[in-house]
């Protein structure tokens, strides 16, 4: 994930000029042969970031039971909550500039050329 820039992000594209797209592949974290999260976390602990419009309510139950499993002693009172959940449109960036796949969402909609749908819980 990258936010550092300021101007709008602007999607990685093909040499014949098709841009590229993440999948629902591209963010599950397999937690063990029963339980598959359709999220991941990113390196820093920053935030939860899953493909697609998912019911906030039930992505905010999903990153809790995600916490859970990972040891995180979390208060009723401070479990995430649809209202913690928030749906925007992101864009790949060039992969080569980094080590895996980055993305952003700064200035992006769902007009943007290689937009898609993303569900985020900032920690």
């Amino acid at each position: 994930m990258s936010e550092t820039a300021t101007a709008p992000a602007k999607a990685w594209v093909t040499r014949c000029g098709t841009p590229v797209y993440a999948t629902v592949e591209d963010f599950k974290t397999v937690w063990d042969e029963n339980t598959t999260f359709l999220f991941y976390e990113d390196e820093y602990a920053s935030g939860v970031y899953g493909f697609g419009h998912q019911d906030k309510e039930a992505f905010a139950a999903s990153v809790n039971e995600y916490d859970q499993l990972c040891g995180c002693d979390v208060a009723p009172e401070d479990k995430y909550t649809a209202a913690d959940v928030i749906h925007a449109w992101a864009v790949l960036l060039d992969p080569r500039n980094s080590g895996g796949m980055r993305f952003s969402w700064r200035g992006v909609d769902s007009m943007t050329l290689g937009s898609w749908p993303l569900t985020w819980i900032p920690r």
